[in-house]
């Protein structure tokens, strides 16, 4: 497909050389026209093809169609395309009642970095010499202020665990880690106190499964000896199926990506199958007594079919709802995998989904990722090459880069990490063996966060139908705060919208929000109420499950967009927030701020990302502030 650059080029060409009295004859001069007006029409046709193609989600890359400049998304129309696709997508993962749901508002504000002082008139006026104090002393927080109003609408189901059978399943008789998770004191509690004391499910995180048509949902279950929830004896991963809906959806099998079944098992599958469905008891309805015998034996037989069944089918599937099956070290305390977190990960066996967490191995606490759907080598643990980690290392918040942009021989496996906000470093980590690479580091910035801000949900890109921005990526995530003795309560968790853009291998964080709460008031630590008391007051964001756009205002050119967000309330539970706004938020920066096209990692931005960091610590300690006295 010729790009726009080549086909004027062969247009200007030719009609040079015509202009200039090149020997041509009539019918090859109009050729050598043609020739560049059908490269143009091809090329615009291909737009108009590409947007009818888009399947309107966060995975789908192939055709995307590109514009040169950040400030031309805001110029966008996308009503025709979206028109098109909108009856197709309604049928997909997208839940129709949303549609008719009442959303709240809520004022938010974001703090706008790389802004391009050069076209203000009072820095402009300035000496070269005289800029740096300027920004640190004139540089106010409204100049950088991009106020917002974002909806949202809280799901009244929570993601449910029956705790009560998987415990039951895990201290069966014949499970590995029963030993575990039982102890002395408990043979004088009740079933009902041992699971409010000493269990407790949270920290959901959710893809969505384009080819099995459902959401795949992970949660942190813990088992604490201590009957504390902050401390843990062992985590696990719960995973469970859902519909559009979020219907559970149990006994969904999804066979592994890298087993196959064999034929003659096949064979085995369907023989027990056929077994199971055409045995009955009919024939002897009508004397009562062989009937009874009949069910005994038919009972027994069915549950013999049962067992092979499932120990046939588990070792080339694997069914939802289950404990999710990944090797740790037990010691005395914090055991398995913690905070899980999930990501769509595209790669040549398709799409399927990757679990990272926390666990800690030989003595220290790293970053781990794993693939449930694999059976081989599906265990890795990160380690970076160039950088001394800490004895405990947390909330790393991954992204995906387009294969496209890497130069290495696999690049759909490797994955990259957000690991430190302020100064921004990125990690990127090889899926094979856990090897880890910086590949970006502000220099210019201290470490000024001092764990205000940290990791939360995924970045994700733009819904693809967004045209991409020539030579940079964009991604938006929900990140979160962490404020000490903030009021009510000794330690303050929020979520924190911000957008991510990288160039030329230079990363930034374009925005960020102090606080965004979904106009929740947030149960609290003690679980007895929404009063601001306890250990911790926590929303916690754990997932961007799905990111979709309805349509746009052919007026105003904004965008109805629905972002779902898992969010955790107090350690205790789950609960799915569905976001509108979110793309307006993103595009505004660049209908409203003069933003530099490149970051550059010198004193001038370290300068306006303090002030950047800044503005965001002062919001989110009034915020905290006001929450303490209205809760």
């Amino acid at each position: 497909m010729p790009s726009v650059r080549v086909a004027t080029a062969r247009l200007v060409s030719n009609l040079k050389r015509l202009l200039r009295g090149k020997t041509v004859t009539g019918r090859r001069a109009w050729v050598l026209v043609l020739t560049g007006i059908i490269g143009l029409c091809f090329f615009a046709l291909s737009i108009k093809t590409h947007a009818d193609l888009f399947s309107n989600n966060d995975n789908a890359q192939v055709g995307r169609v590109v514009v040169t400049e950040k400030e031309f998304l805001s110029n966008l129309d996308l009503t025709e395309t979206l028109s098109k696709m909108k009856k197709k997508w309604l049928m997909s993962r997208f839940n129709n009642e949303l549609l008719t749901k009442r959303f709240r508002k809520e004022n938010v504000v974001g703090y706008v970095s790389n802004i391009d002082l050069s076209k203000t008139q009072a820095y402009a006026r300035l000496k070269p010499d005289d800029r740096n104090s300027w920004i640190e002393d004139s540089l106010g927080c409204k100049e950088m202020q991009q106020p917002h109003v974002l909806e949202s609408y809280v799901w009244d189901q929570k993601i449910k665990i029956d705790i009560y059978n998987v415990r039951n399943m895990l201290i069966s008789q014949n499970h590995p880690l029963r030993t575990y998770l039982i102890s002395e004191e408990e043979k004088h509690m009740s079933t009902k106190d041992i699971l409010r004391e000493n269990w407790y499910a949270f920290g959901s995180s959710a893809v969505w499964l384009e080819k099995e048509n459902c959401y795949l949902v992970y949660t942190r279950l813990m088992y604490s000896k201590e009957h504390k929830r902050n401390i843990p004896f062992m985590s696990l991963i719960y995973g469970q199926a859902y519909d559009r809906d979020w219907n559970l959806l149990p006994g969904k099998m999804i066979r592994y990506n890298d087993i196959a079944m064999p034929d003659v098992v096949k064979q085995e599958v369907e023989k027990l199958k056929y077994e199971r469905e055409n045995t009955s008891c009919d024939h002897v309805k009508h004397d009562a007594k062989q009937f009874e015998e009949c069910l005994t034996i038919y009972k027994d037989m069915m549950q013999d079919i049962d067992v092979r069944l499932a120990a046939l089918q588990d070792r080339y599937y694997i069914s939802y709802p289950t404990v999710i099956d990944i090797p740790m070290v037990i010691n005395h305390v914090y055991n398995g995998p913690e905070d899980p977190r999930s990501i769509l990960h595209k790669n040549q066996r398709g799409e399927e989904p990757l679990l990272l967490f926390n666990m800690e191995t030989e003595g220290y606490r790293r970053i781990h990722s794993f693939y449930p759907h694999r059976k081989i080598n599906s265990l890795v643990r990160f380690e970076s090459t160039d950088m001394s980690l800490s004895r405990t290392e947390k909330n790393w918040a991954p992204f995906l880069t387009d294969p496209a942009s890497e130069n290495d021989r696999f690049p759909e496996e490797s994955i990259h990490f957000v690991y430190n906000l302020m100064p921004l470093i990125i990690f990127r980590c090889s899926l094979f063996d856990g090897k880890c690479r910086t590949v970006f580091k502000d220099h210019n910035i201290e470490d000024a966060s001092v764990g205000l801000i940290r990791g939360g949900t995924q970045f994700v890109k733009l819904p693809s139908v967004i045209p991409e921005v020539e030579g940079r990526a964009m991604w938006v995530a929900f990140t979160k705060s962490h404020v000490k003795e903030c009021g009510c309560t000794g330690a303050f968790y929020r979520p924190m919208l911000t957008v991510m853009v990288e160039k030329d291998g230079a990363f930034n964080i374009e925005t960020i929000t102090p606080v965004v709460d979904f106009k929740m008031d947030v149960l609290n630590w003690s679980l007895d109420g929404t009063s601001c008391v306890g250990l911790n007051n926590v929303l916690s964001p754990n997932s961007i499950s799905s990111w979709d756009v309805i349509s746009q205002d052919a007026e105003t050119g904004q965008y109805e967009d629905y972002m779902t967000v898992i969010v955790s309330e107090s350690d205790v539970n789950s609960k799915l927030v569905v976001v509108k706004g979110v793309l307006n938020f993103v595009i505004d920066i660049y209908r409203k701020f003069q933003v530099r096209d490149t970051y550059t990692a010198d004193e001038e931005s370290a300068l306006i990302n303090k002030k950047q960091f800044k503005c965001t610590e002062q919001d989110l300690r009034d915020f905290c502030a006001l929450y303490s006295d209205t809760h």
